[in-house]
């Protein structure tokens, strides 16, 4: 998010609420070549820009949401309040979810092998079916302009039965491509796959932990 006074030419501006004269950062965005305005709130706005008016913060992140595909509607929190004892709560939650973390690492590097990605294979298969539809709408538009080869990196060799099963799952969930699939084996991944298709990447693996499908672009 940028100020009006660094918009580049053919961004779009996006006016929060809390600016006291909107007229005045809408003029500015425009004189440096802002290609449409976004402004939260319910003041008129006076401008020649394209423009589209939303009344409240709630409406501005649902859209934003859907414009870069993310997730942060479907993250887990952990809400703490109160008087007393909120930072003591905060850094013991840290410091248990990062014991556990690392107990659950060491336990999945003694049984990495080759049965286990197979185990990985078949979990990436029926994320792909689960992801959120501003997500798989996303990644399906990714993979329709993808020209180039889809990287998989797994920690094991991957049998020709799973390569055609994983190939299978993307045409399946995000359409068909006519694009070829690279397998290489990095054991630095001790467990699991890493999957690149343009600037859309899967981590589901134990170096990497499993982060489902992040834009390079935004991540």
């Amino acid at each position: 998010m940028k100020p009006s006074r660094a918009i580049a030419p053919g961004e779009a501006f996006l006016c929060l609420p809390r600016a006291n004269d909107p007229a005045h950062f809408l003029r500015r965005a425009a004189e440096r070549g802002a290609a449409a305005a976004i402004v939260v709130g319910n003041r008129a706005a006076d401008t020649a820009l394209p423009l589209v008016q939303l009344h409240t913060m709630d409406e501005a992140g649902r859209l934003l949401r859907r414009w870069f595909g993310t997730e942060h509607g479907s993250v887990r929190c952990i809400g703490i309040t109160g008087t007393d004892g909120k930072t003591s709560v905060t850094w013991m939650l840290r410091q248990a979810l990062a014991r556990a973390g690392h107990f659950l690492g060491r336990l999945l590097e003694e049984l990495a092998g080759p049965e286990m990605e197979i185990r990985i294979v078949e979990l990436v298969a029926r994320e792909l079916g689960a992801l959120p539809a501003d997500r798989r709408r996303a990644l399906a538009e990714a993979w329709a302009a993808n020209r180039e080869p889809v990287v998989v990196r797994s920690a094991h060799a991957i049998a020709a039965k799973q390569r055609q099963a994983l190939a299978e799952a993307f045409r399946q969930a995000l359409g068909p491509s006519e694009v070829g699939w690279t397998f290489t084996v990095d054991p630095g991944l001790v467990a699991g796959l890493h999957i690149s298709i343009g600037a859309w990447t899967l981590a589901a693996n134990l170096r990497d932990e499993m982060r489902f499908f992040t834009d390079g672009g935004h991540g």
